[in-house]
């Protein structure tokens, strides 16, 4: 197990995490069907918040930074859903939309590219502008982001030549991260924890589940 996270707290996390399937399997009436699967998708999100609280420390993101960490999986189909997440700035840290298109923004260039990294969009309406100019995202959903990031770096988590999600870091600094250093540790982290994510990813709520759950 490599030192990107405490060997106690994913002791735990697994455990929660293998617990509350075993409880699913063993108690699977039609009526508690659906609070059985939320519990798994609140373990989920549990185990993958610590994770991106792993990472904004190995990226040395303080109390004071107005940076965040996100991690989204692939649903398979045509989306993203946010699984992970952290901020030290709480209003950063609330999800936002329920999924995510693979085709827009900059985790659709690091989910095609492998990495997209960007720090040049500017201010006020060059920021607009360039924002939906390059990663096709509409106005109107550009002036609702709760983050208007002017850096962002997104590597792509493959598990054995599989595309399974997206790694993202976001500043309001454009110059709070070097290109290759981020790129080095969260290629590290990806290839750290594909294959836990990879067996994980069935548990990751639909769009729909994920849009009615509040993620």
């Amino acid at each position: 197990m490599s030192d990107w996270i405490g060997p106690t707290f994913f002791s735990v996390a697994i455990l929660s995490f293998l617990v509350t399937l075993i409880q699913s399997v063993l108690r699977p009436s039609i009526k508690s069907l659906q609070s059985k699967v939320d519990l798994v998708g609140e373990s989920l999100r549990t185990l993958c918040d610590g994770l991106m609280t792993d990472l904004a420390s190995k990226l040395a993101i303080s109390h004071k930074d107005d940076s965040r960490a996100s991690l989204y999986v692939h649903d398979g189909n045509s989306h993203f859903v946010l699984i992970g997440r952290y901020s030290p700035n709480p209003v950063l840290r609330k999800p936002g939309r329920p999924f995510y298109p693979d085709d827009q923004g900059c985790i659709a260039k690091g989910w095609q590219q492998g990495w997209s990294f960007e720090n040049t969009l500017g201010n006020g309406a060059n920021y607009t502008r360039n924002t939906e100019a390059r990663y096709g995202i509409p106005t109107a959903d550009i002036v609702r982001f709760a983050m208007k990031s002017k850096l962002l770096g997104a590597h792509r988590v493959d598990s054995n030549g599989e595309p399974i999600a997206v790694v993202l870091v976001e500043s309001m600094r454009q110059d709070r991260f070097d290109e290759q250093a981020l790129e080095a540790a969260l290629s590290q982290f990806s290839t750290d924890y594909a294959p836990m994510l990879k067996a994980f990813r069935a548990y990751a709520p639909t769009p729909s589940i994920a849009k009615a759950s509040g993620l």
